[in-house]
């Protein structure tokens, strides 16, 4: 979330941030689901590699609940699979058909959904907001007039504003007015680049207004129907029927810990509103490396394709994510290079929730990874990818070095888990620093930007523990260093403050991710903050 503070930094100096607890069965019987000979020469023996390294993984790596690949090369498949399973408790196996929120994955389609309205002369890309929203208003240094479309879409939009990115991502508490009119209050900034969920949702906002529908109804109707993804959506209520992988947190604990769903229809967004499966995710990588050709048939016009896949902007200096060196942004696409080939990729991260998705246009290969894990365990998704890529590309050595980085990160990552529990351990120790009982910060608070952040005690035998609610987050308060402040995590692994204001007159407001809100009613409901 905006203005986290995170809980321990990523850890990034090891190879792949892994980590490591009692090993799941290796699941075998899912290898049913891989699709074998069906691509080039040599894809049968590469996807039985590829299989053999999935299951390795997650054999040995018993962080990783559930995993499902997509490899595909020019108009076919070399594997499409799965391992683990996508509930823990229920030992429901993951397939290739199991449904995954893929996160800022979703900028690709929103991206290319652009793209096609452009080229149906629906759309401008150059145009500016002013033609498309003519009822938003930016801060004067950076007016409506003066953003264009493809400025949201390639982070180049020069604002920002953490209240529509938190309402429309975590609390679900907005309609399109609200949005327009917290936009006003955007801070401009002076990057040329700046990475950021904001554009994709005020680009969602310029859809919607054109198509004279949902954008989320555009990229079904224009992509997910024509391709034949049949289990992909943005609706969450619609893809509650299917078995969706449930999301789960792997860090200090010993075994991972199964997360709440928060991802429901309201914030499923135009930069992270996308559920889809590793099937799905094949026949979408062939139709971007196919240049919008499907089974023989052209299903996307090919120039807004080109248009999406193109080079847009140059970052202001290079980026290394994990073996990636990012050099540049397309639409809903990063540029980067791997092993001397350019790559396009476009990862997600959620609670829960960890996606890569990317393919090589030089050497027309696609790789799309999900996993239904946040945390350390996460970054296997780029391990996987990095060794279907090799494996295609007919590398030498590929099981010895792989199974060797498996080693060294497994070991590595060990360590890493009880760092995490040392850190966790050692935030319990610290002493409240509230001034007043805790049933005195009890109640609703109200700001205009974020709504209502509600207050209460946490069901328990201690006396001084809170509960905080955002929308449908809740976290329990734990003390932090500052006066009348205390850390939660909405996020696991990410801790943000909250600061209370105290007067003679008892709690008047807090502050959360720089915003105030005023305290609006006082409650002590010992069964929780529920602002009744």
């Amino acid at each position: 979330m905006p203005h986290c503070r995170a809980f321990l930094p990523r850890l990034r100096s090891i190879p792949i941030a892994l980590v490591i607890a009692a090993a799941l069965p290796a699941c075998r019987s899912s290898a049913a689901h891989a699709v074998a000979g069906v691509g080039p020469a040599g894809s049968s023996a590469a996807a039985e590699s590829i299989d053999g390294f999935v299951h390795r993984v997650v054999a040995r790596l018993g962080d990783v609940p559930g995993l499902a690949v997509a490899v595909v090369r020019d108009t076919g498949a070399v594997y499409v699979g799965a391992a683990g399973y996508r509930d823990l408790e229920a030992r429901y196996r993951a397939t290739a058909a199991t449904p995954y929120y893929v996160a800022s994955s979703t900028k690709s389609f929103t991206a290319m959904a652009a793209a096609l309205l452009a080229a149906g002369g629906r759309l401008d890309l150059d145009a500016p907001l002013a033609r498309y929203l003519p009822d938003l208003r930016l801060p004067p240094a950076r007016p409506a007039d003066s953003v264009t479309v493809r400025q949201l879409l390639t982070h180049t939009m020069g604002f920002a504003n953490d209240a529509v990115v938190i309402r429309t991502a975590y609390t679900g508490e907005w309609t399109p007015r609200e949005l327009i009119a917290l936009l006003a209050d955007s801070r401009v900034t002076e990057r040329s680049f700046e990475y950021d969920n904001l554009g994709y949702v005020v680009a969602g906002l310029v859809i919607d207004r054109v198509s004279g529908t949902s954008w989320k109804d555009v990229l079904a109707r224009s992509l997910f129907a024509p391709l034949g993804m049949t289990r992909t959506t943005a609706y969450m209520s619609r893809a509650g029927g299917w078995g969706v992988a449930v999301p789960y947190w792997a860090g200090a604990d010993s075994a991972p810990r199964r997360l709440p769903r928060s991802k429901r229809d309201e914030t499923m967004h135009a930069a992270g509103g996308v559920v889809s499966t590793a099937q799905d995710l094949a026949r979408w990588l062939e139709a971007n490396l196919a240049e919008g050709r499907l089974d023989g048939v052209q299903l996307l016009p090919a120039n807004a394709v080109e248009e999406a896949h193109r080079l847009q902007v140059r970052l202001p200096r290079e980026q290394r994510f994990g073996p990636f060196r990012r050099y540049g942004y397309a639409l809903g696409w990063y540029w980067a290079d791997y092993g001397g080939d350019t790559v396009l990729q476009q990862f997600g991260s959620f609670a829960g929730a960890r996606t890569h998705v990317s393919f090589m246009p030089g050497r027309r290969i696609g790789v799309a990874v999900l996993l239904n894990v946040s945390g350390p365990a996460a970054d296997v998704a780029d391990l996987v990818a990095t060794y279907a890529y090799d494996v295609v590309l007919g590398k030498p050595g590929v099981r010895a070095r792989y199974d060797s980085l498996l080693d060294s990160a497994a070991a590595a990552l060990h360590e890493a888990k009880a760092q995490l529990a040392a850190e966790r351990a050692r935030l319990a120790e610290r002493p409240s620093t509230l001034s007043l009982p805790a049933a005195s910060y009890a109640g609703a608070y109200t700001g205009v930007d974020l709504g209502t952040m509600c207050v209460g005690l946490r069901p328990g035998p201690r006396k001084d523990a809170l509960e905080i609610r955002l929308g449908p987050l809740v976290a329990a308060a734990s003390p932090y260093t500052r006066p009348d402040a205390v850390r939660v995590e909405f996020e696991p692994g990410h801790g943000e403050v909250v600061r209370f204001f105290v007067s003679g007159r008892g709690v008047d407001s807090l502050e959360y991710a720089g915003y105030a809100l005023r305290r609006t009613s006082a409650t002590s409901v010992s069964g929780g903050a529920d602002c009744r």
